[in-house]
């Protein structure tokens, strides 16, 4: 009580670096501002409060995990103080409430709370060497464990944030190469891509590639529709080929009822992100005749043949130029 710092920083370390030594993490919460300046605010366990009720969606699957809120009421306020004329304003430790009404968590579990979860730059740097070696997300992960003799599944939020930094890494990667954002980009329905293009790419157009789409469909739908699947992709294919955003809005109700597919989560879904993958929505921006990633793909898999982790920038361009000219004279 009466600690002092001399911003909410200072007091949010403070008190963050308290919280993991004693198993817990905090939050802000409350706070008052005068001025555009903050006179008070308060920091809670992160058990604070109580998880509202969330309103339930029998169509979608539902995650069976019980909420870690309540109501504890461990909490630290500091309120900005004025001691005298000569010294500058401070923030003062006005509200310290130690006691917690739950167990608290021990060293080797408290570093696996969300706001312990810190990854090194070292890491990073291991995370994509180890990428380049061609190891996949789970194999990177169990690396990891080995290395940081954890038990298997001990690091539940690494999986996420590889494979954001894998993103984070082919976007700048592809910035570098274009040298500026291209009007139109063509992806798979990977959210971690699209979240990233939406983020960093607010002024390209995203679409979604069909062929990715329609190639789940056989999964999706063959259990549920059997002898009518062939029927209803002829008729997917007929909504795919519309012109107007009107034609698309008008026919989707009544195909969709055809096969009892109104309240099928994919087809919601579907529908969802339409203005990704339908061509009504697409006709005001220019895709070079693609819409689907097939043709970049193949691409792909014939540079592979010529590109390792230990090519230069110019072993590629010379094995693909012989390559070529052997396909020529073939």
């Amino acid at each position: 009580m009466g600690q002092t710092f001399l911003s909410e920083e200072e007091a949010w370390v403070f008190y963050k670096n308290y919280a993991r030594l004693h198993g817990f993490s905090i939050q802000k919460d409350r706070f008052q501002k005068q001025d555009g300046v903050i006179t008070r605010r308060d920091f809670y366990c992160h058990h604070s409060r109580s998880q509202p009720l969330k309103e339930i969606d029998p169509n979608k699957e539902q995650r069976n995990r019980v909420s870690i809120r309540c109501n504890c009421n461990s909490h630290l306020r500091i309120k900005l103080r004025r001691c005298n004329e000569i010294f500058d304003e401070e923030l003062h430790v006005t509200t310290f409430i130690e006691e917690h009404n739950h167990p608290l968590l021990s060293q080797s579990q408290v570093r696996f709370l969300p706001a312990n979860r810190m990854i090194s730059e070292e890491d990073d740097k291991h995370i994509l060497i180890l990428k380049e070696a061609g190891l996949t997300v789970r194999q990177i992960i169990l690396v990891i464990e080995l290395e940081k003799n954890l038990e298997h599944g001990e690091l539940p939020f690494l999986e996420k944030y590889i494979r954001n930094l894998f993103t984070n890494v082919r976007k700048l990667t592809f910035l570098a190469i274009m040298m500026k954002a291209p009007k139109t980009i063509i992806t798979d329905h990977d959210p971690w891509m699209n979240q990233a293009i939406a983020q960093e790419l607010p002024y390209t157009k995203h679409c979604f590639c069909i062929w990715h789409i329609t190639s789940k469909f056989s999964g999706w739908f063959t259990s549920i529709l059997r002898d009518k699947y062939q029927e209803w992709c002829k008729d997917f294919y007929t909504l795919f080929k519309l012109e107007t955003i009107e034609d698309f809005e008008n026919q989707w109700p009544p195909i969709v009822s055809k096969y009892n597919l109104l309240d099928n989560k994919h087809v919601k879904g579907l529908y969802h992100i339409k203005e990704f993958w339908a061509p009504p929505y697409l006709r005001n921006y220019y895709f070079e005749g693609m819409r689907t990633t097939r043709r970049s793909e193949y691409i792909t898999v014939f540079f592979k043949r010529f590109v390792t982790s230990t090519s230069t920038l110019t072993d590629p361009a010379k094995q693909v130029d012989v390559a070529v000219r052997e396909i020529i004279q073939r």
